[in-house]
């Protein structure tokens, strides 16, 4: 699955991932975005970058996470409120 590759490469860790939704990538697009979330994380390895990748891990409390979040303080947040709907952690 592309999702756990992409998990895998990118942050160094391994988990279940699971889909938590799609939404359009902006107004004028036919593009779709995809959130996964993905349980059971545990690192195994380094991360690994394409050659314009660059991706800094950061392990936070979820109260911090969504302070963040609602600050629009992050890309992609309505990612976010996916992946966060879909657990059930709004």
């Amino acid at each position: 699955m592309t999702a756990a590759r992409e998990l895998l490469e990118e942050t160094g860790y391994k988990g279940d991932p699971e889909p938590a939704g799609s939404c359009w990538d902006d107004a004028g697009s036919t593009a779709k975005r995809h959130a996964y979330v993905a349980r059971n994380c545990v690192r195994v390895a380094e991360q690994k970058f394409d050659e314009m990748e660059f991706v800094s891990v950061e392990l936070i409390e979820l109260d911090e996470f969504k302070k963040v979040m609602r600050a629009g303080l992050m890309t992609d947040v309505e990612l976010a409120y996916l992946a966060l709907d879909h657990l059930g952690l709004l």
